[in-house]
């Protein structure tokens, strides 16, 4: 990400969808505090999304009996407590019918907040995407 001076602003890398580099620079290159900005997050991490989903995405039979198998991507937002709403698939085209109202169900029935996005110090809202993998 730049400023639109075209000084960088942001460096992010990922491995596995963890975060695991991240910089930060105001548009004169000056370093900025990590501790001001933050990504929202899943609370507990991925290994408790993994046991959530572990307890509770089930395969859909009409599904299983089609041998359909994918990834549904999911998009949500996360208002400023990291609470979710606005779920949909963005890639119903792609996937089974059953595939993707079973990541729906099952992305509604997550209670646990996220931790929010933080910019500049303070929680805002933002788009989070998800993706849930269905594999015989």
């Amino acid at each position: 990400m730049f400023h639109s001076n075209g000084i960088l602003a942001a460096f992010k890398r990922t491995a596995n969808w963890q975060l695991v580099e991240e910089k930060r620079w105001d548009n004169s290159g000056n370093p900025l505090d990590l501790g001001l900005f933050r990504e929202a997050s899943i609370v507990g991490g991925p290994e408790a999304w993994d046991n959530f989903l572990g307890s509770n995405l089930n395969y859909p039979s009409e599904a299983r009996s089609d041998r359909a198998e994918g990834m549904v991507y999911l998009a949500f937002q996360l208002d400023e407590e990291g609470r979710i709403s606005e779920i949909e698939v963005m890639n119903p085209e792609d996937v089974h019918p059953a595939l993707a109202n079973e990541a729906l169900r099952v992305m509604k029935k997550y209670r646990k907040n996220f931790s929010p996005k933080v910019e500049n110090g303070n929680p805002v809202k933002t788009e989070m995407y998800l993706p849930i993998r269905f594999k015989l």
